[in-house]
């Protein structure tokens, strides 16, 4: 599987944007967990590549839907 990280305006909190994601039964992990440093990024984490391609494209539309809502 893929990983990627997104990062967003300061402002934008990572566990909102998660749980708005979880409402749309899109699973992502706010960055915190993986977090080595006191320094925490505004954040989340997404596991790519365990789904087929149309529920990837609709899973990143509402991504970017809900990111850009909070951002």
């Amino acid at each position: 599987s893929y990983l990627i990280w997104l990062p967003w305006a300061e402002g934008a909190r990572a566990d909102q944007i998660a749980m708005a994601l979880m409402r749309e039964q899109v699973s992502v992990s706010p960055a915190e967990p993986f977090a080595i440093s006191a320094h925490v990024p505004h954040a989340i984490r997404l596991a790519l590549g365990s789904v087929d391609m149309d529920s990837l494209r609709l899973a990143l539309a509402k991504v970017k839907s809900v990111v850009a809502y909070y951002a």
